[in-house]
């Protein structure tokens, strides 16, 4: 069975993906989709909810099979 040990996630991708949306709001005329505003806003509030600490989608949908 999976658990969280042996499934980790790139947090250095999580950095990046910050500067991205950052970059794209000042720069980017098209602005951003709905999920990058919510991350941002998160980001911005100091709200985790976004990132996946200590859980994963595919790992709670293989606990429940």
């Amino acid at each position: 069975m999976a658990n969280f040990d042996t499934h980790l996630h790139n947090l250095e991708k999580f950095v990046y993906f910050l500067a991205y949306l950052r970059d794209r709001e000042e720069n980017d005329s098209v602005g951003l989709t709905d999920i990058e505003s919510y991350a941002l806003k998160c980001y911005r509030k100091k709200e985790n909810y976004w990132v996946p600490i200590g859980r994963s989608l595919t790992l709670e949908q293989l606990g429940n099979e």
